[in-house]
């Protein structure tokens, strides 16, 4: 049964300090790789590192047909200090990320058993904004908790291992700053614009289809017409003086459109200028931030006439800190204007819904516009609520810019078996362990391995491997001694030339046939969030019970004082408990006595 890699809650960190648990630094391989396991702390370059894996919490994730090195030029991360929840574009297109269908190691066709990984090979967070099964083309963003500044971060890329299949959500990437991002890849023709990291969606307006749809910088952009073509944001708007504190807005945009007029070219995004703000192309190819506080509204443009309406692809970025307005082209601060607003937050007493691709004036979804209309493409916009530093949008701009060379893809480890499953299951008295490879590389021999505790491993047997073959090939291998109560197995494969690898953990929860207690019943089973349990015991005294998963994780436990002979028990508030299949274990003096499975729907 394959496991769902969930992704993990996304940290509340500072922009200066990362949330770390312990600090063990392991030197190896000329690489330093920083496990991070506990309090606050600064990350620091112990004993000048040159390269150090980003520190990760998910799934420890391993046991895959192919698997390679991402490590970040530190000379491209641009500041003093390292970049906190740092949204990494990975763009690339590598054979071994084919399908296996098509030649590669990939083997779902969406891409869903690609996974990323930092210290300690923990999962990281991650969104596929676009894959190709037959080409290896994969566009992606993966956000790293640490980016460091002056040593070269590193992850890992993993592909192929059929028990896993790893469930990404954008918003695990784009953290709480982040008001809307959109990649600009969706179809007119029959998608909404999506917002990755929220639900302010865009319905697309005017006519617009799949020709609007182009290659864009990152993946896939938007062509505007100039004439009627918009996307109204659903589900968004501004209401209230000052309710906007500070503002970040940013897109990467291409057009050659020229005019005399500074509202020639509305807009990028825009929630009504005269009201509250709007981003946008100036008719003379300048970059053009105008917002309104209480004091009025403050028109501000920066850059060179023709510079951002040559026929390039630009990032443009617009910042109000609270304080001063700033305008970024290609990463490099262009203008800036210093108490725009007096220190106060921008906004009116007014409700004003956004457009992007037109000027706005709209007071609920889709309604007023200013009726003038984008002439160019657009790619890759985000709202932020809290803005991002120069360093920041200089880093961002290195990665976008060029994935190629802001990172290298190196280190490249093809296992030398596929592994298709590694399971066991209880026979009797003893353990039946299985599992079946799809091919071979310079394969020596398999060991079974058991622990009491999932991390301390012993041999109990070897099987012979088959050398090289392509051959589909199925093993087995018996436990006639297995440990009562809860245990673990693990495969490890051994090559020719001594080298080996370790796959995935099962677990097994044993016992001998008793007579001194029963789990007579156990209903509903499958269950949703009540279970009630009727068992027989031969001697009063206190029991416990504890639900344990598939894979040895503990999810409950619950002690009470039983009768000699029947006693019932009602479980509740089990509805929070993930979905899935589980151990139900009853014990009396740490002594196991029975056990029963149950499915949680």
């Amino acid at each position: 049964m394959k496991n769902k890699i969930q992704p993990k809650t996304k940290l509340k960190i500072s922009v200066k300090k990362v949330l770390l648990f312990s600090t063990i630094v392991i030197v190896g391989g000329g690489i330093i790789w920083k496990i991070i396991i506990g309090t606050t702390a600064v990350v620091v370059n112990p004993l000048k590192a040159v390269a150090m894996f980003t520190p990760a919490t998910g799934p420890q994730l391993n046991g895959f047909a192919w698997c390679a090195t991402i490590t970040i030029d530190h000379t491209k991360v641009m500041g003093t200090t390292d970049h906190t929840d740092f949204p990494l574009l990975v763009s690339l297109i590598e054979p071994s990320l084919k399908s296996t269908s098509n030649g590669g190691n990939v083997i779902n066709a969406d891409g869903s058993d690609i996974a990323f990984t930092g210290g300690n090979d923990m999962q990281l967070d991650h969104e596929i904004e676009s894959y190709d099964p037959q080409t290896g083309a994969l566009t992606c963003w993966v956000r790293l908790p640490v980016l460091f500044n002056n040593v070269n971060t590193e992850l890992k890329i993993g592909v192929g291992n059929p028990n896993i299949t790893v469930t990404t959500t954008p918003e695990s990437v784009w953290n709480a700053t982040y008001e809307a991002v959109y990649h600009m890849h969706n179809n007119p023709n029959n998608q909404d614009l999506d917002d990755v990291a929220g639900n302010f969606d865009g319905v697309d307006y005017g006519s617009m289809g799949s020709s609007n749809l182009i290659s864009g910088k990152i993946s896939k952009a938007i062509k505007f017409n100039g004439s009627s073509n918009y996307y109204a944001i659903k589900n968004k708007s501004f209401h209230g003086t000052g309710s906007i504190p500070t503002l970040m807005v940013s897109s990467w945009v291409r057009t050659n459109f020229s005019h005399s007029s500074y509202s020639s070219n509305w807009s990028i995004v825009d929630f009504d200028r005269s009201e509250f703000f709007n981003f946008y192309v100036h008719g003379t190819g300048k970059i053009s931030f105008s917002s309104t506080g209480s004091n009025g509204t403050n028109d501000f443009n920066g850059g060179q006439s023709g510079q951002v309406n040559d026929g390039n692809w630009h990032y443009v970025v617009g910042v109000y800190d609270g304080s001063s307005k700033l305008l970024y082209i290609d990463g490099v601060l262009v203008a800036t204007q210093s108490n725009a607003h007096n220190g106060a937050g921008i906004g009116r007493n007014i409700t004003r819904y956004g457009f992007i691709g037109d000027g706005s004036e709209a007071s609920s979804f889709n309604s007023s516009r200013n009726n003038i209309y984008f002439d160019g493409e657009l790619d890759e916009i985000r709202i932020l609520t809290v803005p991002k530093s120069a360093d920041w949008i200089a880093t961002e701009y290195n990665n976008q810019n060029s994935p190629s060379t802001f990172y290298s893809l190196g280190n490249i480890n093809n296992l030398p078996i596929e592994l298709d499953y590694f399971k066991a299951s209880l026979n009797d008295d003893q353990v039946n362990v299985k599992w079946k490879v799809i091919s071979q590389r310079d394969n020596d021999y398999f060991t079974v391995e058991r622990s009491t505790d999932a991390q301390n491993f012993e041999p109990i047997g070897t099987v012979k491997g088959a050398g090289t073959t392509l051959e589909v090939l199925k093993y087995s291998f018996i436990d006639k001694a297995p440990l009562e109560g809860l245990s673990y197995y693990r495969l490890k494969q051994t090559d020719f030339n001594g080298m080996f690898q370790e796959f995935n953990i099962v677990a097994i929860n044993y016992s001998k046939n008793v007579e001194t207690a029963s789990l007579s019943k156990v209903y509903p089973n499958p269950f949703i969030d009540v279970i009630s349990v009727e068992y027989e015991l031969s001697s009063s005294g206190e029991v416990s019970f504890s639900l344990i998963n598939q894979s040895g994780i503990q999810f409950y436990n619950e002690s009470v004082y039983a009768d000699e002979g029947k006693n019932s028990i009602k479980f509740q508030s089990l509805g929070d408990l993930p979905k899935g299949i589980y151990m139900l274990n009853l014990y009396q003096n740490s002594v196991f006595l029975a056990s029963k499975k149950i499915i949680k729907q």
